[in-house]
């Protein structure tokens, strides 16, 4: 899903580098369209107010064309230039600035959901909000929080975004575990401790009970690890 997302917004940061639309009569809206057309994703809503309007617009003009200034993102301050294009020449062009905003449904927390609990659907709304950051974007559906847990204190009424979950950490540091050890078709266990606590998929190191040696072990379930070769 973020990799998903990422693309999308990469993306769309390209598109937005050059944007055309034929002339009407009304420039302020035909900017608004060209930057518009740009950001046509129906995974999101935006919303595009111009700060300022060209003091250069030409009498009769064929269409307009938008270029991103720099590095500028395609939503909060943004600066661009607007060319006017007459017989497909540049008749004259302007330096404009606008405000672009980005909204989208998002998981909102009912409750505050302390750092370390499991997280559930019933601890969520559906809400249209706008995006902050495009670096870490919004959680959208409740099947992205399956086997995770909140990885700080998130308080009632905030988006949930992928920083603030994790894997949910099924083993405790000091839980009883069964240490499994696979080679070909032999399989031998033993009784161990967890010294760290971990998530299933992720390596932790476990004391042998029986040989009092630390080993890594791979977390299988809340009560099996499997040994690291």
């Amino acid at each position: 899903m973020i990799k998903k997302l990422l693309t999308t917004i990469a993306t769309l940061l390209m598109l937005l580098a050059a944007g055309q639309v034929r002339a009407g009569n009304n420039p302020a809206l035909e900017i608004e369209n060209a930057l518009r057309e740009q950001l046509n994703d129906s995974h999101y809503e935006y919303l595009i107010t111009l700060s300022t309007l060209p003091l250069t617009v030409p009498a009769t003009y064929d269409s307009l064309r938008v270029e991103m200034i720099g590095e500028s993102q395609p939503f909060g301050n943004c600066w661009f230039k607007v060319y006017f294009y007459v017989n497909q020449t540049i008749a004259s062009d302007a330096t404009l600035n606008a405000q672009v905003h980005w909204y989208q449904e998002a998981l909102v927390t009912t409750r505050n959901i302390p750092r370390g609990e499991a997280l559930s659907a019933d601890m969520f709304t559906v809400t249209r909000r706008e995006i902050n950051s495009l670096s870490d974007p919004f959680i959208t559906v409740v099947d992205e929080i399956d086997g995770m847990e909140a990885s700080r204190t998130i308080p009632q009424g905030k988006a949930l975004t992928y920083t603030m979950v994790k894997p949910e950490e099924v083993i405790k540091r000091g839980d009883h575990v069964t240490i499994m050890f696979l080679s070909g078709s032999v399989q031998i266990t033993a009784t161990g401790e967890a010294r760290q606590a971990g998530s299933r998929g992720e390596s932790i190191k476990v004391k042998n009970l029986l040989t009092n040696k630390i080993i890594m072990a791979e977390v299988q379930d809340e009560q099996l690890v499997k040994v690291v070769r």
